[in-house]
């Protein structure tokens, strides 16, 4: 017809340029939008959640594994401040009065902002001991040592320090995990349908929940471990001084004269005494001698001859 107009080929060029562009932007999004939730904090802990829900082979997740190796590699560079050392010092102690000494000590603690953790104090005989354990602020210790020094003589001390920066963060970080483990096994409890799956499910939240406990068990020891310091006191009492033997003097005449007679005297009397306690052992020995020797006498008499008629 006269009055229709047909297309040209360069404005259909245009038009399916155009569409081919919008197809191009659209799936550019779709591909920068997955990247940016893969690669969001949200997106790890998916992650790491579907990985902490799979049965462990080697004792641990896999999503502990990431943040124990890296917690491992933070630790080795952190400053001497900021790690963390776990404190305990043994201090012995000679004392004259081991009672008042220990009262002493134990009432060093709290003032410092700790606790007594042990007061054990025992007599053997005439000794009496005290063995004291106090819970400190690690910037304390060397300050209460001191003072324990000036109660009496102390005779040994050994003082050490471990540092468990890593252990800390590895319990740390397997916690984490832990905890996320936890979480995601509950979301899919609440979601199970089958009561077969409903009972394993229940078996292994029942397990990683024991872990969890077990796990921020050890966390909260080791932070009171890394918080005060172990300070152990042994008391002990002071022998009592040995006395010393007179040193014996010179001998002159005179005295030589003396001892003499008395040694003189004392041997006299002991043979006095020993006479004395004889006497009656050797009168009954003399009587059974002289009835003994009459009796043979008469036996060894010879028979008297007879008359004759």
């Amino acid at each position: 017809m006269a009055g229709s107009r047909t297309p040209r080929p360069h404005r259909r060029s245009r038009i399916l340029i155009a569409v081919l562009a919008a197809a191009l932007l659209a799936v550019a999004g779709c591909s920068s939008r997955s990247s940016k939730a893969s690669n969001s904090p949200g997106g790890n802990r998916a992650v790491g959640a579907a990985a902490g829900a799979a049965p462990k082979a080697s004792g641990r997740s896999h999503a502990s594994s990431a943040p124990d190796s890296a917690g491992g590699a933070l630790t080795a560079k952190t400053p001497l401040q900021q790690r963390d050392i776990i404190r305990t010092a043994t201090v012995s102690l000679r004392t004259t009065a081991v009672d008042r000494s220990a009262n002493t000590i134990v009432g060093l603690a709290e003032p410092a902002g700790g606790r007594v953790d042990g007061d054990d104090r025992s007599s053997s005989g005439k000794k009496r001991t005290a063995t004291l354990i106090l819970r400190i602020p690690p910037d304390t210790l060397n300050r209460i040592i001191a003072k324990v020094d000036t109660l009496g003589t102390e005779t040994s001390r050994s003082v050490r320090g471990e540092d468990v920066t890593a252990s800390k963060a590895d319990i740390a970080a397997r916690t984490q995990a832990l905890q996320v483990s936890v979480m995601r096994l509950r979301g899919f409890l609440s979601h199970s349908g089958g009561i077969k799956d409903l009972v394993s499910l229940e078996n292994q939240l029942t397990e990683r929940e024991s872990e969890l406990e077990s796990m921020q068990g050890q966390q909260r020891a080791l932070a009171d471990q890394i918080g005060l310091a172990t300070l152990t006191v042994q008391v002990y009492a002071t022998p009592a001084p040995v006395p010393a033997k007179p040193r014996p003097k010179t001998a002159g005449i005179g005295s030589a004269f003396v001892s003499g007679w008395h040694a003189l005297v004392s041997t006299a009397r002991w043979v006095v005494k020993i006479i004395g306690y004889s006497l009656p052992i050797t009168a009954a020995l003399v009587l059974i001698a002289g009835i003994a020797l009459s009796l043979w006498r008469r036996h060894r008499r010879p028979p008297k001859p007879a008359r004759a008629s």
